[in-house]
């Protein structure tokens, strides 16, 4: 007797997360009794540690389960795409190697397209989880009640993803439509593009009930504290500009656009730019939680140039006020590591040396610093091989005097004027 056919594939890419895969592939064992032909693909981007081990140990507990090596790292995106493309099911998810699935409302969506063929792609918001408090972080968007949109209705699904800041990452895809619409893209985020080219061959759905869960921290998080969702959603902004623009565009191109007028170029961009302005607010906060104070600098910078009201515009000032002095030491951490033939960091000359070493300790313990006098800096043998930190201009120039370097030698002044907060 035949195995009946593939119903779900779950696509996992990885690299060098062997214990994340292996707590996911233990939470799938939800699979060997739910009553489907599921499917678990494992991509491994060349991992250099145990990935490929734990991967096949693990994977013999599952009737249908792959475990593909690429012969080198070919990179996130091209992985990702690989491992989508490699689906046997008739849906496929992608399932990042640590996150979760919610198996009953997935099973049930699932059964819902196989009853209604013209569903191409569904989605909904995914709940975000701190396996460190064991806290819940909410939803990362709002789905009111459940909805679709056809090839007709390409406008009201852009302004209806703008109005509520959706980012169709997470869904669930009919194989045999999205392998038709998928590429790599070079400039812009690929989920908005994949589903309005998906319009083609059906509709594409939204609803309340989650299926994913995205863990934001794990105990494991030192393997690979950023997670490539994380990075696109926080550091990739101009990417999902361009990805709005090109289905725009698309949008323009397809028929019946009610309530979305092509002509007026003005409004679409202004849309565009609301959506934007608040990713970027997320985006410093998240920045700000992983201790990156100049990506959250930066980001409540370009926030502070387009804010209008004055109740969000006190709070982005209020948290820029945090992250100055935090952004100011971490540029000192990564001058230090970025400098070529440097031995140590001394700070040199400043008030309270302590408190500086302190705060440079709390964002890297192993960095080596060495408190010095000035006649003790331009004295040391290693002088030529360090990175300084000090307070005053005459420090800085006694320090030249002495054979160092202008380019390895740090102001406070001048770590200030870089990241004053910007006037407006």
């Amino acid at each position: 007797m035949s195995s009946p056919p593939i119903l779900l594939s779950i696509c996992i890419p990885t690299y060098n997360r062997q214990e994340l895969l292996a707590a996911t592939l233990d939470h799938l064992r939800w699979t060997l009794d739910c009553g489907r032909a599921v499917e678990i693909v494992v991509s491994d981007n060349n991992s250099e540690d145990d990935t490929e081990r734990v991967a096949r140990e693990l994977g013999a507990q599952f009737p249908h389960f792959r475990y593909v090596r690429h012969k080198s790292n070919v990179g996130v995106m091209k992985n990702h795409i690989s491992v989508l493309r490699m689906a046997r099911g008739e849906f496929f998810v992608r399932l990042a190697d640590d996150d979760r699935l919610i198996p009953d409302a997935l099973l049930a969506e699932i059964d819902y397209m196989s009853q209604h063929p013209d569903i191409v792609a569904s989605h909904a918001s995914w709940r975000l989880w701190d396996d460190v408090s064991n806290s819940d972080g909410g939803l990362f968007y709002q789905i009111d009640e459940p909805v679709s949109f056809g090839k007709e209705q390409s406008a009201e699904l852009f302004n209806f993803i703008l109005a509520r800041h959706i980012f169709p990452e997470q869904g669930i895809h009919r194989t045999a439509t999205y392998t038709r619409v998928m590429y790599e893209p070079h400039l812009v985020t690929l989920p908005f593009v994949m589903d309005f080219r998906a319009l083609e061959y059906g509709r594409i759905r939204f609803h309340p009930t989650q299926f994913y869960v995205a863990v934001t921290r794990t105990p494991l998080n030192s393997l690979n504290d950023r997670k490539a969702g994380v990075m696109d959603i926080t550091s990739h902004l101009d990417r999902y500009r361009g990805a709005l623009e090109m289905i725009a565009a698309l949008a323009m191109a397809n028929h019946g656009m009610t309530g979305f007028n092509p002509g007026n170029r003005a409004i679409v961009l202004e849309t565009i730019n609301n959506f934007i302005l608040k990713r970027a607010a997320v985006s410093a906060q998240i920045h700000r939680q992983l201790n990156d104070y100049i990506g959250a600098y930066e980001a409540l910078t370009r926030c502070l140039l387009w804010e209008e009201d004055p109740n969000m515009r006190a709070t982005l000032r209020h948290m820029e006020s945090e992250v100055v002095t935090g952004a100011i030491y971490q540029s000192v951490v990564e001058q230090y590591h970025g400098l070529a033939a440097t031995e140590r960091l001394v700070v040199c000359e400043v008030g309270n040396p302590a408190t500086v070493v302190e705060s440079l300790y709390m964002l890297d313990s192993a960095i080596p610093v060495v408190v010095r006098s000035l006649e003790e800096a331009c004295q040391a043998e290693d002088r030529g091989s360090c990175l300084y930190l000090t307070a005053l201009d005459t420090v800085r120039d006694a320090l030249h005097g002495a054979g160092v370097e202008y380019g390895r030698i740090l102001t406070t002044s001048e770590l200030i004027r870089i990241f004053t907060p910007a006037s407006g």
